[in-house]
């Protein structure tokens, strides 16, 4: 039986909140909501091993974030279990105990922990350091529609990006389209990094429309017994357990229903012919590295096309000077105690 880790990778709104669902409907798998712990061990602390103090401060900066409170793990319990092991913890010890207890608080009796978090892109490299045996799962989604998919669920703050590097105005979809590119590309840059038999690559649209065949292969690469019944019923039991949090539930609708085709290739209803030849000129080498379809611009369109690459960076420019400006005024305000 193969106890590694899962790791999931993806950008974001691409389906990884259903394949975590999936997942964690396994009898022996549980990857809890999403919460930047790993990502927080390795940028806060500069030595391999944390001390008492370190453990302090890590445990006073998850009970000030509220996704940690997703976890439901005993606080008390998860301290003693860290303190009993000063007085110098290892990081990949100090993040296998909180999973641990993660585990432990449902009562399943599962062995097997995962991740889905945005930030741990930025980090696939000392992931694979500190777990040399965690099996990274690559999703990847068709990316105009996830710019689509950004579109409507960003919109307080219209921008978003990967930590450590620029946003993007992702209200705007060739800004959702640029965010997926980034996406693949920290992947890309990283993947070699990652032993070949422990990466594996799934489409959304085989997960969506061949779900049996995919997570059956799926189960084959984790070498993990594979449970159709449970794995397909997901849905009834992120019902019974609530396992997306309510603060979350409005925007994974469909997670509370049998898998859907309904968000597959919903660019094409909601784009215009413009900004499909737009994206797609600006994905191209990626989507056809992915064997999706194109709809390249002609040469007498790229006039068009560079307009509303155009648009978008002003836009940019002017959302994100709004943003900052409003930030510098009311911390002068403030300072000054005007108004």
């Amino acid at each position: 039986m193969n106890n590694a880790p899962i790791i999931i990778i993806a950008c974001h709104r691409s389906g990884t909140t259903l394949l975590r669902l999936m997942l964690t409907s396994h009898s022996q798998i549980s990857i809890p909501n999403e919460f930047p712990l790993i990502e927080i061990v390795l940028t806060q602390f500069s030595e391999p091993n944390l001390s008492e103090k370190d453990i302090e401060k890590l445990l006073k900066i998850v009970s000030k974030d509220d996704r940690f409170e997703d976890w439901k793990i005993s606080s008390g319990q998860l301290k003693t279990d860290l303190f009993n092991q000063l007085p110098a913890i290892p990081k990949q010890t100090v993040i296998e105990t909180f999973y641990k207890n993660y585990l432990n608080q449902s009562n399943e009796n599962k062995t097997i922990w995962g991740d889905k978090t945005i930030g741990t892109l930025s980090h696939i490299k000392n992931i694979v350091s500190l777990f040399p045996t965690a099996r990274f799962i690559h999703l990847v989604r068709d990316g105009r529609d996830v710019a689509c998919s950004l579109q409507t669920h960003f919109r307080k703050p219209p921008v978003t990006g990967f930590p450590g590097r620029n946003r993007k105005l992702v209200t705007d979809t060739v800004g959702g389209a640029l965010l997926w590119k980034e996406g693949e590309m920290m992947i890309e840059n990283q993947k070699k990094s990652i032993p070949i038999k422990h990466y594996y690559q799934i489409l959304y649209s085989d997960l969506v429309n061949q779900p049996e065949i995919a997570l059956r292969n799926l189960c084959q690469f984790l070498q993990i017994p594979f449970e159709k019944e449970n794995l397909l019923s997901f849905y009834e039991k992120n019902k019974s357990e609530k396992l997306i949090s309510e603060k979350r539930l409005s925007i994974h609708q469909n997670t509370l229903k049998p898998v859907t085709k309904d968000r597959e290739h919903v660019y094409l209803a909601q784009l215009s012919k413009l900004e499909i030849k737009t994206i797609d000129f600006l994905l191209k080498s990626l989507l056809k590295k992915y064997g999706m379809t194109m709809d390249l611009p002609k040469f007498w369109e790229m006039p068009l096309v560079f307009l509303r690459i155009t648009k978008y960076y002003l836009s940019y420019f002017f959302e994100m000077t709004a943003i900052y400006g409003n930030y510098y005024f009311n911390r002068i305000f403030t300072k000054f105690n005007i108004g």
